[in-house]
Formats: structure tokens, C-alpha cells, sequence
């Protein structure tokens, strides 16, 4: 039963993988189609008998978390975040460049090695960010900040287009760290895949890159699991 219970979940996992490529080699292949989405709105498609959600945006509309952003990111973490206060956004700013510079001066809301090491954690790697995923690893940095509900925001989307047309959506309030943030320096594009499973729990996979003649070139990607308080479990 353990076996076959592996089996199901290897195969449901080589599944996902499969819809996330072919939705990646359609994007590299279908320019025109591509250039004809709206950035920043979410498309239901399917793949086969799966449903996805895909969204595109400009990756230089993101910011790099450095030196050079930090009062750019204090400003959107205060305004976009679901914090408490502008407080917490400082706190936030200030782990993120913690985990980055070489030295090990504590800024005044920050971390380093030694708050993570009394806790078990990895300290931070004293290097620009490797990834979007890398970012979880702050102090600071919860599920719900990172992902936020990207689903919900996809269906109420589609909701408020089917109503008003794909013209008049209203940008969201609330955003997430995946969402505002960026690691890479280059020139991309970033696709957003929702895969919904069983209950109110989807995959995530954001995809930084662009495309080629041979497939999408990828950047970076970084993948997780959010259950979204929009759908009932």
C-alpha cells in the first residue's frame, strides 16, 4: 500500500512537471500569442484534462532586493504587504539585506548567522540571492508573505472580467515577496503557473526567462504548494 501510494504521488508529481513544460514550450513558440496577453492578467487554460491559471509580467517591473532599492522596498513592503505596520516592513527590508552583505553587523531589525544558527536554520550566505526560492530561508519571511494567494486573485480576475471585460480589472491591494521581488539582472519575462490539486491546496511555479528557439531559457524558477483561503478545503 506504501508503495503504491509513492507511485501515485511520483507520477501525479511527473504529471504537474509535464503541464508546466508543455505551457513553457507553448510560450516559447507562440510568439504572437504570447504578445497578446495582458501582463498582470490571469488566463485559464487547459492542458489535456488540467486546469491552469497563467500569468506574464516584465520582470524589470520587479525589484532587485540590494543596497541600491532599500527605500524603494521599504515603500512597497509598507504599502503592498499584508504587515502590521510600517515597522514590520522595516524589519523585512532589513533581514533581506542582512542575508546578502559580508559583513556581520546586525542592521537595527535584522539577522545574522547568529540568530539563524541558535535556531537550526541556515545562516545567511553573505551573496546576492541565487534565487526567488532562496528568499524563504529570512528571517521573517512567512509562507503567506512569500506566495500570498496568487489563486484567489486569479479567480477573483476572471470573476471581475467576465462582469466588466478584461479592460477594467482593478489591480489587487495585497501582493506577496514573489510577486514584488526579482533576483535576476537580465532582460525577462516571468510566466506564473497555478496548477490546482485536491481541496484549496495548488502548486506555484514562477518561471523567470525568455524564449528561444529551442524552448524557453530559463533564469530562474521557483515552485511551492499554497492552500488558498479562497476555495473551500
Amino acid at each position: 500500500r506504501l508503495r503504491a501510494s509513492e507511485a501515485l504521488e511520483s507520477w501525479e508529481q511527473l504529471h504537474r512537471s509535464e503541464v508546466v513544460r508543455s505551457v513553457l514550450r507553448y510560450a516559447a513558440t507562440s510568439g504572437q500569442n504570447r504578445q497578446a496577453m495582458r501582463p498582470d492578467v490571469w488566463y485559464r487554460w487547459f492542458v489535456g484534462t488540467q486546469e491552469v491559471w497563467v500569468s506574464s509580467q516584465r520582470e524589470s517591473s520587479k525589484i532587485q532586493p540590494t543596497d541600491a532599492n532599500e527605500a524603494r522596498l521599504r515603500q512597497a513592503f509598507a504599502a503592498y504587504l499584508p504587515l502590521a505596520d510600517a515597522r514590520q516592513a522595516d524589519a523585512l527590508v532589513d533581514a533581506l539585506l542582512d542575508w546578502q552583505d559580508a559583513d556581520d553587523l546586525v542592521r537595527l531589525q535584522g539577522a545574522e548567522a547568529d540568530w539563524y544558527l541558535q535556531r537550526d536554520l541556515a545562516p545567511p550566505t553573505n551573496r546576492p540571492f541565487s534565487s526567488l526560492c532562496e528568499i524563504q530561508k529570512v528571517r521573517g519571511v512567512l509562507p503567506e508573505l512569500f506566495w500570498g494567494d496568487p489563486l484567489a486573485e486569479a479567480i477573483r480576475q476572471w470573476e471581475q472580467a467576465s462582469v466588466q471585460g478584461v479592460s477594467d480589472i482593478m489591480e489587487t491591494e495585497r501582493r506577496s515577496l514573489v510577486d514584488l521581488l526579482t533576483v535576476v539582472k537580465s532582460k525577462a519575462e516571468r510566466l506564473t503557473i497555478l496548477i490546482p490539486l485536491t481541496g484549496s491546496t495548488y502548486e506555484v511555479a514562477v518561471v523567470v526567462g525568455r524564449p528561444g528557439s529551442e524552448g524557453w531559457v530559463v533564469a530562474d524558477r521557483c515552485h511551492g504548494f499554497v492552500m488558498s483561503g479562497f476555495l473551500a478545503p
